[in-house]
């Protein structure tokens, strides 16, 4: 074997094993909660998408918000329902704004998130489902890199809003509102345990710096959640969650084994009052849309990617008539390269 890989599989191997022994110590404590899948609820899943083009002193892109809307009876698909509709038409933006790379693209993901939360808010208002899932999380990013710069502070604000008045929606229709993290790298569940178990010397500097969905890959049976936990430990100075006191507290997490074979989910949640009861609620619909073992993302928010996302050609004819209407190489080179 190559010497190199020879190398890569021993740290591989170590790195595995610091895992399983961590797993294997924390498993021992009361983390655990079974859940069980639920047969009739209804629920909707959001998402938004977006494309674009950077040419010379400004940018196209296209963007998208889809809402779907399930009604479960007896285990079995009674009804499917599409906001605003079943197939969404891209919305067409020109940017000409003076923004550097950076800020130029937290300003359309911050519009696509916009988008997204407007979607759920109307979805919330018209369907009225047990709950509402989001692709990510309930908890807008961008939020404290926009606060830096004087031209994505409104952007920021309509941000900041548009989930206050999703959180309101969510609160007075009853519907639970959940965010499911497909990729979590967190430690936010090992950094709420860390006070609550007692580990070998030789693993705590570890533990210190692992993360969450790895070392519960090892620490959980299928069909189980961890306990809620506060998304933040101290809400109220948190660099997102302080810009909204009212529900700060509120926002909880929980880690769900759904499948047998793929790593659990994270889902953050907004908590109307018994966490323990609505993180119950919330697995039951996750475990009755599962329907592959290989793979944990429910099937709702998988037919809401595929309904939301947009060709990265759709924007070919629109490049093609601008570059053929603009006179000079406004087209980046690197999208013109003759090699």
């Amino acid at each position: 074997m190559d010497s190199t890989l020879e190398s890569l599989q021993k740290s591989v191997k170590s790195l595995t094993q610091k895992y399983i022994t961590l797993a294997k110590h924390i498993a021992k404590y009361d983390f655990w909660r079974k859940v069980g899948a639920k047969d009739s609820f209804k629920v909707a899943a959001v998402d938004g998408s977006v494309v674009k083009k950077s040419f010379y002193g400004f940018e196209v892109y296209a963007l998208r918000a889809v809402g779907v809307f399930y009604e479960i009876e007896n285990g079995k698909l009674k009804k499917v329902e599409y906001w605003p509709s079943r197939n969404v038409k891209p919305s067409i933006k020109v940017s000409t704004s003076l923004l550097d790379e950076f800020q130029s693209e937290a300003m359309i993901s911050i519009e696509r998130s916009l988008e997204e939360i407007k979607t759920a808010k109307e979805v919330v208002e018209r369907f009225k489902p047990n709950a509402v899932l989001l692709d990510g999380s309930i908890i807008p990013h961008y939020l404290e890199f926009a606060s830096n710069y004087e031209e994505l502070r409104g952007s920021y604000r309509d941000l900041i809003d548009a989930h206050k008045q999703l959180f309101k929606a969510s609160i007075e229709t009853g519907t639970l509102l959940a965010g499911v993290i497909k990729d979590s790298r967190g430690r936010r569940f090992l950094d709420y345990v860390m006070g609550k178990v007692t580990l070998p010397l030789e693993i705590v500097d570890f533990a210190n710096h692992a993360k969450d969905s790895v070392v519960l890959n090892y620490s959980m049976n299928e069909n189980e959640r961890t306990v809620t936990f506060n998304y933040s430990s101290n809400p109220f100075q948190h660099p997102i969650l302080q810009h909204f006191p009212e529900f700060a507290e509120s926002v909880k997490s929980f880690y769900l084994k759904n499948t047998r074979f793929d790593l659990p989910l994270r889902v953050d949640f907004l908590s109307h009052s018994d966490s323990e009861e609505e993180a119950n609620e919330i697995s039951g619909i996750i475990l009755a849309l599962t329907n592959n073992q290989f793979y944990a993302v429910p099937s709702i928010l998988i037919e809401v990617d595929q309904r939301a996302r947009i060709s990265k050609d759709f924007l070919k004819p629109y490049v093609s008539f601008l570059t053929s209407k603009i006179g000079v190489p406004f087209e980046l080179r690197n999208d013109r390269r003759p090699f």
